[in-house]
């Protein structure tokens, strides 16, 4: 599902397009058209041109959306690789991963991206984890597909290491230790 549709474009744009055929085209600003369009929480980037018959054609590409943020508090919102906002609407659902906790300045929600990256290109750490929290202190919490346990991730440092070792853990030591010998 994309976050934009033709609709969403003519309103984003804020041209009302009924009185586009009376305006003169060396008075129509195209820049500001694009700036407008691509400061839209839905838009990546825009393209605008006016081609010879005087239409206006906008090439937009919608945001991708890499994750959804539920912050305490706060109406939940999608994020893309690169941490821009995007409203999270009635009309969209996406499949992305879940990011939940306190987000600020400090320990802002991108902060949390190389992680998700990480899962999202190793299958086996996709298979392990369904939802990403950060405390308000910034210490990660992976809350694993196991019912009953909670992984202490600490920060995003050496990343590809703690999954190694979770591995080893659920390997080795779970099936040996019993499986409610840790909740941590």
């Amino acid at each position: 599902t994309d976050f934009i549709e033709s609709a969403d474009i003519v309103h984003e744009s804020g041209i009302d397009p009924d009185s586009l055929k009376f305006m003169l085209r060396n008075r129509f600003d195209l820049h500001a058209l694009e700036a407008r369009l691509a400061a839209s929480d839905k838009i990546q980037d825009a393209n605008a041109s006016i081609l010879s018959d005087g239409t206006v054609l906008i090439e937009a590409t919608p945001m991708e959306p890499v994750a959804r943020v539920f912050e305490y508090g706060k109406p939940s919102y999608y994020i893309n690789a690169g941490g821009k906002r995007i409203s999270a609407e009635l009309r969209y659902h996406l499949d992305v991963p879940v990011l939940v906790g306190r987000f600020d300045s400090i320990h802002p929600a991108e902060r949390l991206l190389p992680l998700l990256d990480y899962i999202a290109s190793h299958p086996e750490a996709g298979a392990l984890v369904a939802t990403v929290t950060q405390e308000s202190n910034g210490n990660i919490i992976l809350i694993p597909n196991i019912v009953g346990h909670v992984i202490n991730f600490g920060d995003t440092t050496l990343t590809a290491d703690k999954f190694q070792r979770l591995r080893t853990f659920y390997r080795h030591v779970a099936p040996v230790k019993g499986w409610n010998a840790y909740d941590t």
